[in-house]
């Protein structure tokens, strides 16, 4: 089911794949974007006027996408699911100060495109090129493991090959790259801390790759 899971914050960023093969590394400078690009592994356009939120969720993405080398095994449709509502939250926020402030005519309406809940995967998903549906999951009981049941749902449906289920907040994303298939053992990593706030949860991952030889 699972078979990477990729993640990012403002201090460290990892992934890991078949066989606990795992890469991380400090979060290089979010607002560099030539310095992102080369972690995500290619040009993103709009880069700069991305929030946060948007930038560690791209991040997050990509590693688990290239930790599940789906790239590579030419899978076609590749959709998103997401869940958490605090970057939307915060990006609502700005967006109606700024509102307040500079008015209808001169406020920057580039802040709009992200107060909705799936705008930051949603916009990640096109930096990267995916092509399968993306939507927004949201369980209040246990956020995590209904993000990952429904990615797998759809995956069996036949609505994707595969998709990328992101748990992000307004400073966090972990990224867990989900199929119709049987995982390759890459839940041990989070060994029932599933349910931990993105933010936390990547400090967790982060901990478990580095105890590896």
């Amino acid at each position: 089911m699972i078979h990477a899971i990729g993640w990012c914050d403002m201090e460290r960023w990892g992934c890991v794949g078949a066989n606990w093969a795992s890469r991380h590394g400090t979060t290089p400078d979010l607002s560099a974007s030539a310095e992102a690009e080369m972690l995500i592994g290619q040009p993103v356009e709009y880069y700069q006027r991305m929030p946060i939120q948007t930038r560690v969720s791209l991040i997050a993405m990509s590693q688990a996408l290239q930790a599940s080398r789906w790239r590579e095994m030419e899978m076609g449709e590749i959709g998103v699911a997401c869940a958490g509502y605090e970057g939307c939250e915060d990006a609502n926020l700005r967006y109606f100060q700024d509102y307040v402030q500079a008015g209808r005519f001169i406020g920057l309406g580039n802040l709009f495109i992200y107060t909705l809940a799936t705008s930051a995967a949603g916009e990640a998903a096109i930096a990267l090129g995916l092509n399968g549906p993306t939507l927004y999951a949201q369980s209040h009981y246990a956020p995590v493991s209904a993000l990952i049941e429904q990615s797998r749902q759809m995956a069996v449906e036949g609505e994707a090959q595969g998709l990328l289920a992101l748990w992000s907040d307004a400073r966090a994303a972990v990224c867990f790259a989900v199929g119709a298939e049987a995982g390759d053992g890459v839940e041990e990593v989070v060994e029932g801390h599933w349910e931990l706030s993105p933010g936390i949860l990547v400090r967790h991952l982060t901990a478990k790759v580095q105890e590896e030889p």
